[in-house]
């Protein structure tokens, strides 16, 4: 899957982008090994929006989701987003959610999807790679004279 597929796949989660944020600049900012994980926690939060109608006081609230940001920092996945519509319920499983997601990043090679990855250094980089994508890293690095 693609970074552009996975953003078709959940026009829920993926379709209301916010000028000028950084998803809407420069879409999903990690690699592909993430990509999996990515899925799985856009089909969550897809299911959650999909019952379209929080219901607060007897009267009916809308609920708007938009991404923000979906990058990699400090060898870690951030997805950081906005729900509009007072619904606390919602945004209390989609947070876990994604506070999960984040976490299980930490044991995920972001360049390919393994599940026996950690946090590594490159350069003063860091990254959440396996040891084939790690070595790999370093070969370029060190023919890049890095």
């Amino acid at each position: 899957m693609t970074k552009e597929e996975l953003i078709k796949k959940y026009p829920l989660v993926f379709g209301n982008k916010v000028e000028r944020t950084p998803y809407a600049l420069f879409g999903i900012e990690c690699g592909d090994g993430w990509l999996w994980l990515l899925d799985k926690l856009a089909s969550y939060i897809n299911d959650i929006l999909g019952e379209k109608i929080c219901y607060i006081e007897e009267r009916d609230v809308e609920k708007k989701f938009y991404v923000l940001q979906v990058k990699e920092k400090f060898g870690e996945l951030r997805f950081y987003w906005q729900l509009e519509g007072n619904c606390p319920k919602t945004f209390e499983q989609i947070s876990n959610a994604v506070s999960f997601a984040e976490y299980l990043s930490n044991f995920i090679c972001e360049e390919c999807g393994s599940i026996n990855a950690e946090t590594r250094d490159i350069n003063g980089y860091l990254m959440t790679l396996c040891d084939n994508c790690y070595n790999i890293r370093l070969l370029v690095e060190d023919e890049n004279g890095n």
